[in-house]
């Protein structure tokens, strides 16, 4: 009986189109968060405590199923092409990569110029960001960012999967497809 009603509700909830889910699970999600946000403060740090767990699992099952479809859909990718088109296309995935990476870059700084979050003015963002870009050279010393950009790109895969380095991961994958 047990059996039967559950394997009905997992058939009814398969009938429901994906992106309706998705949708619901959105709106559930963000008022459940508006409603946490009026709780009183040491309310709050229990529903945390109780929902991190929760969300640290979805973001490690998210990581661990994006790096191996972006891994074998390249190569699969890439070996499905003629010679001629490969390079043209590493090219263009490696450029599009960097394009997007910047973009993401440029608009999370400025939301974050913006938002302010937890500095009380724009000089002292810049003076933590020069603090940040000199603590980077070593010695203090002039740094060779173009040498270790580039010898980032071709490290060993598996490093670069269990680090979660995409770019490495898009050049080997291109270069063994």
């Amino acid at each position: 009986m047990f059996l039967s009603s559950l394997k009905n509700s997992v058939v009814l909830y398969f009938k429901i189109p994906l992106i309706a889910r998705i949708l619901f699970s959105f709106v559930t999600g963000t008022a459940f968060g508006v409603l946490c946000s009026a709780l009183p403060d040491e309310n709050k740090a229990i529903v945390v405590s109780i929902a991190q767990p929760f969300g640290s699992i979805l973001i490690s099952l998210l990581k661990m199923t994006v790096f191996p479809i972006v891994f074998f859909s390249l190569i699969f990718g890439a070996a499905s092409l003629p010679l001629k088109k490969s390079g043209k296309l590493g090219l263009s995935v490696v450029g599009w990569y960097f394009f997007t990476s910047l973009f993401a870059t440029g608009f999370g700084i400025v939301l974050a110029l913006c938002l302010n979050p937890s500095l009380d003015s724009f000089s002292e963002v810049l003076t933590n960001l020069q603090n940040d870009i000199s603590s980077l050279r070593p010695n203090g010393g002039e740094s060779n960012g173009l040498g270790n950009f580039l010898s980032g790109l071709f490290k060993n895969p598996f490093e670069a999967l269990a680090s979660g380095q995409f770019l490495p991961i898009v050049i080997f994958s291109i270069i063994a497809g």
